[in-house]
Parts: structure tokens; C-alpha cells; sequence
């Protein structure tokens, strides 16, 4: 989406919605054997349960109003899937690194589609279809970022948003449920967005940021932090 008025000053209130993500080992199971990882894999897999208990995945959602019906949200996982990932990497253990990719995907599709609730309950409106800001709009992200003040995000030299599992949309809100905002990334033109979800394709390839971090064809690079 394009970028008229991004850059404005931010004088409207932010608010923050913080909530837990309900994540289950069978999910986990689940979403491994949907990413076509072996069912010999699948106890190696389960190591991820030392470093991280499914109770403890937990969304934040920043939101300001834009216009009149319009919000302007940014939504991480924090830092934690980050530090999990990287100690992984560090260890070679590259099939544990993918698999946390592949929880932290799910877990970022269950907060988008729990993010509308959540809203509901504090403004009793509800989310419309998503709009990712595209590259150009990317460029006004740590004009955005300072004038919500939101210090747990922010964006590396290339725009890239650090904690890498962060978005940030525009979404109309309305008195009544729209179903539009559950196919997000159906309808959603960034096809180059590393958090995108095909929904109709049982394949790694929605995971295209996984492989780059794991297999070193120069992912590392838009993410690097310094």
C-alpha cells in the first residue's frame, strides 16, 4: 500500500493490546508435518519445548487512528523467537532453527487472527482486510515508529523491522465483523513479505525468509542489526 500521510506527526492516542497466543503441542506437531518435515524429525523437534513454552508466546499490538475508520497497527511477537533462532544458528542445529521459524509463523497467524477480538473488546469495532505498507511506504517506518513511541521496535538501515517477526498495517474498523480480514494474505499484494502465509499451498515456500536464514544464500544480510 502506498504512503500518503505516513509521515505525519503522530498526535493521536497509541493504544497497546498485549495477549496471550494459545499454541498447543499437537499445533506444533502439526504445522512441522504441514511444512513437509519427517515424522523422524519430529522428536528432535520437540527440544524447542525446553527453550520455549508454548504458554509463554505472547503478541503486542501498538494501534493509533489515522482517519475517522481507520487504524494504523503495528504488531510484533517480540524479541523471543529472534534469540531462539540465533542460539540455534549459532549451535549448526538447523533443523531446530526451522522449526522455531515454522512456530513463529504459526503463532503470527493465530495474533493476526486474534487481533480483531482483542480490538473488539476495547473499541467494540472490528478490523477490516489488512493493508502491509509496501516498499516505499517502508521508508517512513522509523518516522512511524518515534512518533508512536513504540521503543521495542525498530528498523535496520534497509527497513527491515527488528524483532523479525513484526509487521505493521492500515486496517478500516467497523461495528461489524468482516471476514476479509481473516484472508489477509490472500488478498494482500506484498507477494515478497517475509511473513506471508499461502494458505492453499502445503509447501515450505511461504517460508522463503526460513530457508534464507538457514541454508546462507544471503538472508542474513537485510536482517543484520547493525
Amino acid at each position: 500500500m502506498s504512503a500518503p500521510g505516513y509521515g505525519d506527526k503522530m498526535n493521536k492516542k497509541v493504544n497497546l493490546l498485549e495477549y496471550q497466543i494459545p499454541f498447543s503441542q499437537t499445533e506444533y506437531v502439526q504445522a512441522l508435518l504441514c511444512s513437509h518435515f519427517q515424522e523422524s524429525d519430529l522428536r528432535e523437534c520437540l527440544k524447542i519445548e525446553k527453550k520455549l513454552a508454548f504458554s509463554d508466546l505472547r503478541a503486542k499490538a501498538w494501534y493509533c487512528p489515522k482517519e475517522e475508520n481507520r487504524i494504523l497497527v503495528v504488531m510484533t511477537l517480540g524479541q523471543i523467537f529472534d534469540d531462539l533462532i540465533e542460539e540455534y544458528e549459532q549451535k549448526e542445529e538447523l533443523l531446530l532453527a526451522y522449526a522455531a521459524e515454522c512456530l513463529a509463523m504459526e503463532a503470527l497467524k493465530k495474533a493476526y487472527e486474534m487481533f480483531g477480538g482483542k480490538l473488539y473488546e476495547i473499541e467494540g469495532k472490528y478490523p477490516g482486510e489488512y493493508h502491509f505498507l509496501d516498499d516505499k511506504a517502508m521508508r517512513n517506518v522509523p518516522e512511524i515508529l518515534k512518533g508512536m513511541e513504540i521503543g521495542e521496535v525498530y528498523c535496520n538501515e534497509a527497513f527491515a523491522l527488528i524483532p523479525q517477526k513484526t509487521v505493521i498495517f492500515l486496517t478500516e474498523v467497523s461495528y461489524e465483523k468482516n471476514a476479509e480480514c481473516i484472508k489477509l494474505c490472500e488478498s494482500c499484494s506484498q507477494k515478497n513479505c517475509s511473513n506471508r502465509m499461502e494458505k492453499t499451498k502445503k509447501h515450505l515456500a511461504a517460508l522463503n525468509y526460513g530457508y534464507q536464514r538457514i541454508l546462507g544464500n544471503g538472508g542474513n544480510e537485510l536482517w543484520k542489526k547493525d
